[in-house]
């Protein structure tokens, strides 16, 4: 008996032991979803008291002229890298389409700013800081350059350090980070030496045919605008800036060649019935918008664009103008909520391992009366009906990019915060109430002007 009695003894400190390490780990790794207002958060104080000392003398937009230049860089890598979009899938087979490297320069005589776009994924981080130091002091600064990328899911991957980013593109391939870096810079330099004076003008066309709110609810918001920036030399030579919403996700998983998707087929398009000599392709608010049913392959998505842009860009009013800056700011969010439950959230401590954070910044960037936003995320569509009324008031143009060298995961529309969907569950990784903390503080950036 008493050696039983001592057996069961042994079970339940063993069982107890058991239990308090199982209550012990939770409580190290999971903690519950902080919903407090975002008003209150030391975060929000602090962006809105950078926002606030921002002083932009009017005078200051303008200079003496405004110059432009533009460039290309071929950015294929000239070896097999695993694929980078949807989630791990191997080494690339082949190439369908080449991928590039885009540049436009700008220049008003007081500053210089630039606008980068990737044929890639997302503009990775791990390229930005190579740029950081290689642009020190140089024409044009990376504290000055808008970065973004094409966001297509079917081109190299190679360029992510963490574990979650592998997961996504591959192994890691410092050398092919480096060759994007340098790839970049060199076509800065050229953009610069190719810049003469130039007009601008804009313009948004209703795209509602080739894009749909994927969430699909009844009162989901969609940004429909294909919207378009046209640049037009003194000697006659053109060149376009494109931004649309749909994702560049026509080309499934299983298609295993480097491709630029429907942007690609849309810039090719361009280049062979029109006679603009540089067309460059950024993703937009592409947070939860995806390419409509009637649309869903690369051609249909690729031909539908380039017949809208074909048919009225050349009506675009072009404008003289001297106005040109930059904003660039840290962007400060709360701690990390990547979800397991609506509830239940892995601590920043988990989160940081497993996926890192960058040091995201928020930037906007004038030419004339155009302003562009380039966020370290997918910014979703339904966003965009937002800023509205302040570029009403402000007489702006507004056009929103994604992927600026910082990835914070989806900011989507509040009420779909707790929806068990992906992007708004597992992707959605510093809210809640993101949507009403970035359009306050987008509004607030654009009243700066």
């Amino acid at each position: 008996m008493m050696g039983l009695k001592r057996k069961k003894h042994v079970v339940w400190i063993v069982s107890a032991g058991v239990l308090f390490s199982f209550l012990a780990l939770s409580v190290a790794l999971f903690d519950v979803v902080d919903r407090r207002p975002y008003t209150q958060m030391d975060y929000y104080k602090k962006m809105i008291a950078q926002i606030e000392h921002i002083q932009i003398n009017q005078d200051s937009l303008c200079g003496k002229y405004l110059k432009c230049g533009w460039s290309v860089e071929n950015i294929t890598p000239p070896y097999p890298l695993s694929m980078a979009g949807y989630s791990f899938r191997g080494l690339s087979n082949g190439v369908h389409d080449s991928i590039y490297a885009r540049v436009l320069v700008f220049d008003n005589g007081i500053r210089k700013i630039a606008i980068v776009s990737v044929d890639l994924l997302i503009f990775p981080p791990e390229v930005k800081y190579i740029l950081d130091t290689l642009l020190k002091n140089k024409p044009v600064e990376s504290s000055s350059i808008l970065y973004t990328a094409t966001h297509t899911h079917s081109a190299s991957g190679g360029w992510a350090k963490r574990i979650a980013g592998r997961a996504t593109a591959g192994k890691f391939n410092p050398q092919y980070v480096e060759m994007i870096a340098h790839k970049i810079t060199k076509a800065l330099y050229n953009a610069v030496t190719d810049m003469s004076d130039a007009k601008i003008g804009y313009a948004q066309y209703d795209a509602s045919r080739y894009v749909k709110n994927r969430l699909g609810y009844a009162d989901s918001r969609v940004d429909p605008w294909l919207r378009v920036i046209k640049i037009e030399k003194q000697n006659g030579s053109k060149a376009l800036m494109l931004t649309f919403s749909a994702h560049p996700n026509c080309l499934s998983p299983q298609f295993m060649k480097i491709a630029g998707d429907y942007p690609t087929a849309l810039s090719d398009i361009l280049k062979k019935t029109t006679d603009y000599e540089f067309i460059s392709f950024s993703a937009g608010a592409v947070g939860s918008h995806a390419p409509s049913d009637f649309a869903s392959n690369v051609q249909k998505m690729g031909a539908g664009l380039a017949e809208i842009v074909t048919k009225n860009s050349h009506n675009i009013r072009m404008q003289e103008t001297t106005t040109l800056y930059s904003i660039k700011l840290p962007l400060w969010l709360r701690e990390p909520h990547l979800r397991l439950h609506k509830h239940v959230r892995i601590r920043p401590w988990v989160f940081d391992f497993i996926i890192g954070r960058d040091t995201p910044t928020i930037d906007m960037f004038r030419i004339g009366n155009i302003v562009i936003i380039g966020t370290p995320c997918d910014l979703s569509g339904e966003l965009m009906s937002d800023f509205e009324h302040t570029c009403k008031q402000k007489n702006i143009h507004l056009i929103a990019t994604s992927f600026n060298g910082g990835y914070i995961g989806y900011i989507n529309s509040d009420k779909h915060y707790d929806e068990y969907r992906s992007e708004t569950m597992e992707m959605n990784w510093f809210g809640p109430y993101n949507q009403a903390y970035f359009t306050e503080i987008i509004n607030c950036m654009l009243n700066k002007f």
